[in-house]
């Protein structure tokens, strides 16, 4: 039973994913599957790529989000590089945390534990200062890929 569990979480991770590329056009999917198969380090990887990704995802809202973050790559808005990035990060987002990320994006204040926790996991970078401080803390904010990973998935 523990098998077919996972064979309908898997295939509940997939809809999730495909639903999302309801948002390009056939065009820019065409467009996508040539420019893939036209490259030698893309082709045949895409497919299989997408699905280790989505086999690691831990819950059903990453699939969402993954699929929002391939129809920007299918669109041109990213290249497949970046939505690789991109994944990589959702892999380790604790999705309650995307509401801190939205706040402190912007520009609201999130305790600083908080934003520890997501410097840890690579969605915010130390800024440029003076040096610490006055607590001994450095500055933190939004890295870019978490400023672009916000933009694509908030987008309406």
């Amino acid at each position: 039973m523990g098998i077919k569990t996972q064979e309908w979480l898997f295939l509940k991770k997939i809809l999730k994913f495909f639903t999302q590329l309801d948002s390009t056009t056939k065009k820019e999917r065409s467009d996508f599957i040539s420019k893939v198969e036209r490259n030698e380090i893309y082709n045949k990887k895409v497919g299989l790529a997408i699905l280790l990704i989505l086999d690691k995802l831990e819950d059903l809202e990453k699939p969402e989000i993954i699929g929002k973050l391939f129809a920007a790559s299918v669109k041109g808005e990213i290249d497949y590089q970046m939505f690789l990035r991109l994944s990589y990060l959702v892999q380790k987002l604790f999705i309650p945390d995307l509401n801190y990320l939205r706040k402190i994006n912007e520009g609201s204040e999130v305790d600083f534990e908080k934003q520890e926790e997501l410097y840890l996991s690579g969605f915010m970078l130390t800024l440029e200062s003076d040096g610490v401080n006055f607590d001994g803390r450095s500055d933190l904010g939004i890295s870019p890929y978490t400023k672009i990973l916000l933009s694509i998935i908030d987008k309406k």
